[in-house]
């Protein structure tokens, strides 16, 4: 039997301080930030995205 999974190339971190990882992955790693809430914070890199949630 065929595993009903694909590739993916997303990943959702838990974040405790979202303020913090938002100053990091926009300024040190150069992310673009393409969506956020007070929730959770998406990063896109390449055809990947980075879901950052509290």
């Amino acid at each position: 039997m065929k595993a009903p999974f694909r590739k993916s190339n997303h990943a959702a971190v838990l974040a405790r301080d979202l303020r913090a990882a938002k100053d990091f992955y926009e300024t040190v790693m150069e992310l673009e930030l393409v969506n956020s809430t007070d929730k959770q914070l998406v990063f896109k890199t390449c055809d990947s995205f980075f879901l950052f949630y509290s």
